[in-house]
């Protein structure tokens, strides 16, 4: 009715909420051309070469090493990471175990 207020209107509930303008939907995705352009810089980097040595380490706070690897070995797992054969030889002389799959201590030289 034309004489009758609405409750927001008359003070009793909040003014209802006004919609903003929404702009429109854009593509955070780069252009097709950009794509091909950014798919030939990658393939045109050659790949990094892997690491020669992994030495795996432990669960934990200090997470020691637990374990030396070769860099091509199949039995390394997520908490490897890559050392020089110097240090392997010095793991390897304080008692760390040599993975008894890739021989890393067969390849280095190093009789127990």
């Amino acid at each position: 009715m034309p004489g009758q207020q609405r409750a927001h209107d008359r003070g009793r509930l909040p003014a209802p909420p006004t919609r903003k303008a929404r702009r429109p939907l854009t593509s955070s995705r780069p252009a097709p051309e950009q794509r091909e352009a950014a798919t030939t810089r990658q393939r045109a980097q050659p790949a990094p070469e892997p690491p020669a040595w992994l030495v795996e380490r432990g669960i934990g706070v200090g997470r020691l090493p637990v374990r030396v690897h070769a860099g091509d070995c199949w039995d390394t797992r997520s908490r490897c990471a890559p050392a020089g054969a110097d240090q392997i030889r010095a793991l390897l002389a304080q008692g760390i175990p040599a993975c008894p799959h890739c021989r890393p201590d067969t390849a280095l030289g190093v009789l127990e």
